[in-house]
Parts: structure tokens; sequence; C-alpha cells
């Protein structure tokens, strides 16, 4: 487990003390400058020296901290070291509060706010935990350094037609494809990772009646969404695999299904469609009875191009043919409400909006449009913070790398663009599609950048 820094305001001292408690108890070696918790105090060469060793920094995230001098000199000198930072949030910021500091917006945060009401915060300390227990492979991880120097490793050929989407389960071990041959094909990721050869090809799901547009692993069981231009969504048993097996079909939309995403806890499915609208369903316990709890549309007044859930499970994303990005708000508990809800419209866009997603602590959404602009928006206000522009022809899909800090854009103008989300820079263009390119995914270890493309083929992109 790595050697920790506690950087925090004199006022949250508590709840940085509980932290530095409980990391003691397993053991971890921890610096914690106890000084400030009578006065801010200064930032010192020992100081320096320890963040320095440390190379990791637990930032007890407030808006008290983003005051404090001492703080903020702490946080900078950690983002020019590069050294890691990992946000113990106890209020959440946005955009306007952060100031210099927007990278923190861009950051893997562990949400700590239950601190404040329970003077305990169990699930933020396990999850912290686990984030010291995995050891990064930050030399070979694409990050702002060397996102300029990916090289083509290799090219899946499995399709007859165009890739449409392409992504990996949540713990990284299959990729799926889906195209317009009616087919999508699942990749073996494991044997590929522990031989260091090309992934092989170990099932091909051949039922759809049509193309099939998108796809979703469920991040808590062993089962697959698809949905197809036949107007249907079907759930796949993986437990098989490389048999699978259909455990139920939904079919309440009325033309083309153009997306289908699960939400982070697993209970819900949503899909969107060409009859415009979106579905949301409560697939709880789909796996026992086969059927949805409740079916919930979404109505809109064009397709539906994209739906995705936000990482709180709080928050809908749906795109549209009417250039507007729609936030919906839920309760799980309170389900049936989501069909009366009046979503909160981002508008901005001049054309149809192709897909959009959320960054992975949910403070940013990016879209991306027909109009070869990307909308970076802040959650919280709706606001738009950037425009990235840089794209000759529509854009199809954007992605954010694990810990936020890239976010890569894929395109009708068969390239792919990497941008730095701190300085909104674009770092670099690959090229090597001979056709427009549909998907576009980071690999959950961070090794890997991998695109789908109307030329059939799926390319992995690495250092």
């Amino acid at each position: 487990m790595r050697r920790v820094f506690i950087s925090y305001a004199g006022p949250d001292s508590e709840a940085a003390l509980y932290v530095t408690s409980y990391l003691r108890s397993l053991g971890v070696d921890v610096f914690i400058d106890y000084d400030r918790m009578m006065h801010d105090g200064t930032f010192t060469r020992r100081a320096e020296n320890e963040l320095k060793s440390r190379r990791c920094m637990i930032f007890i995230q407030s808006p008290e901290a983003m005051k404090s001098p001492l703080a903020q000199t702490e946080l900078e000198y950690a983002y020019q070291q590069d050294i890691e930072i990992i946000p113990m949030v106890l209020k959440p910021l946005n955009v306007r509060e952060t100031g210099e500091f927007r990278f923190l917006l861009t950051l893997k945060t562990i949400d700590m706010s239950a601190y404040l009401q329970q003077h305990q915060a169990k699930d933020a300390l396990d999850k912290l935990r686990q984030r010291l227990s995995d050891q990064p492979n930050t030399r070979s991880a694409i990050n702002v350094n060397n996102a300029d120097q990916l090289k083509e490793r290799y090219t899946l050929q499995g399709h007859s037609s165009w890739v449409r989407e392409i992504e990996f389960s949540p713990d990284g071990y299959l990729l799926a494809s889906s195209s317009n041959d009616n087919s999508v094909c699942i990749w073996d990721m494991r044997t590929a990772q522990r031989t260091g050869t090309q992934p092989r090809m170990i099932s091909r799901i051949l039922e759809h009646g049509s193309l099939v547009w998108g796809m979703s692993f469920s991040p808590t069981a062993p089962l697959f969404a698809t949905g197809a231009g036949d107007a249907t969504i079907r759930l796949w048993d993986l437990n098989s695999l490389p048999e699978t097996y259909e455990l139920t079909r939904l079919i309440d939309h009325k033309q083309a299904v153009y997306s289908v995403c699960f939400s982070q806890d697993g209970k819900l499915l949503a899909s969107g469609s060409h009859d415009n609208r979106a579905y949301v369903y409560d697939i709880d316990r789909i796996d026992h009875t086969a059927q949805a709890k409740q079916v919930i549309p979404l109505l809109h007044a064009g397709h539906v191009y994209w739906v995705t859930f936000s990482p709180s499970n709080h928050l809908i994303a749906t795109t549209s043919r009417d250039s507007a990005v729609r936030l919906w708000s839920y309760e799980y508990e309170h389900l049936g409400d989501l069909s009366k809800e009046k979503p909160r419209f981002l508008s901005g866009h001049s054309s149809w909006v192709n897909s959009a997603t959320f960054s992975p602590n949910g403070l940013i959404l990016a879209s991306a449009s027909h109009d070869t602009t990307i909308r970076l928006w802040d959650v919280e206000t709706g606001q738009t913070i950037h425009i990235l522009t840089g794209h000759q022809e529509s854009v199809n899909t954007v992605a954010f790398s694990a810990d936020g800090s890239l976010l890569a854009s894929a395109a009708k103008d068969d390239t792919v663009r990497l941008w730095d989300l701190h300085s909104f820079k674009e770092l670099a263009i690959i090229r090597g599609h001979q056709k427009g390119v549909n998907s576009v995914v980071f690999s959950p270890n961070g090794l890997n950048l991998v695109t789908g493309s109307g030329d059939t083929t799926i390319k992995f992109w690495g250092l």
C-alpha cells in the first residue's frame, strides 16, 4: 500500500484526523502536519520533501480548503510534480470555486460528505483503501504527458461491415463490439493481457435481425444488453461464455434502438430510440423474473441517440436529434416520478447531438455533436465550461480517461483526437482508420485506447 501525505485546511482537521487514524490502523505510512490545526502555517521544506517522497496526496476537499493558502500551495505543488492526488470530498465544488485548480473537477474523487452528518464515513474509507491498494502503472498508462506518443498496437478484424460501438466489461476482461453486420463480437482480453498477445474472439451474437447499435455490460452482474435496428433490447446471460443465453427481450420501442446503458448500481437500464423515446427499466430482479419491475418513458422531440447515467446514479443524460442534451433527475425509491420529471435542457449545439458521457467524478458532461464540436458542461449549473473545436466532420462519441484528465473524441473525419481537460488543448490527432471512427474507449487499466470504425476494424493504440 502506498505512503501518503494528508493535505487539509484547519477547519477540516477532524476529518483529516479521522482519515489518518484509519490509515494508520492499516499500517499505512501517513504524514500529516498537526501544526495547522491551530494555525495554517506555511509550506516548509520538510513538507515538500514528505510530499515528494510519498508521491500520493490525499486532499480533504472543501470550500475551506480552497481558501487556505497552505492547502493551495500543496495542491499546486502536487499537480506540478505529477504526484497522484486523491480528493476526499467533504463538500462538492463548482467551477467558480475551483479557479486555477479546475483540474480538481477532472480527478476521480471519493465522496466523504457523510462525515459531516455522522462523524464517520465507512464507505469512503473502504474506497480509499481500495484506491491505495491498487498499484497504478503510471509509466505505461496513457496520460497528458504521453498522449502524443501513442502508436497502433494491433488491429482486430471480425466484422464484415461498420463497427458501431465498442465497450469493455468493468473488470477489463472482455471487449464487445457491435456492427452493421447484425452481430456482436466478444473478445478475450484476460488471456491477451496475461500473454501479451492480440485479443481473440470467443463468442459472436447473431440473433438480432438488424444492425446492432448499442451495448452495455452490467457493472454488478454477468449481464450484457444489446439494442438494435430490429427495435428490440436483448439481455444476455454471460455466465456460460463462450455460450451466450438470451435471458429476456424488451420490446417497448417501435423503431431502431440506438443506445442502451446500465446504471452504476446495476438496478436500472436505459435505452434511446429512433421513435423519439427513451425508456428507463427497473431491472433489479430481472435475472430472477426475466421482467422489468417498472418501465418509465421519457419523451423527446426528436430521435434519441444516446443515454447514459451519472456515477452518482441520480442523473440520466439523453441526447437527441433536436440538438439538445437533457438531464433527468431521479431517486430510485421514487422512480415512478421520473415520468413526470421536467428535464434540464443543455442548449448550445447547432445540430444533433450524437452522444454524451459524464466525467468519472460526475461533475462534467461532455457531448459530441454533428456540428463538429464537443461541449463540456458544468453538471451542477448547466453552463458551458468550454467548447472543443478541431474536428472537420460530425463528432460521433467521446470518452474520459479513468482519472478524468484526458478526453478522447472520435469523428466522421477518420480521426481520433486527445484533449487535455486542464488546459483544453488538443494533445494529439490519431490517424489510421480508412473511414469514420464511430467509437472510442479507454481500457479500464488505462494502457490502451481502442477505436472502432466504418472500415470494419477495431484498433488498439498504446505506448
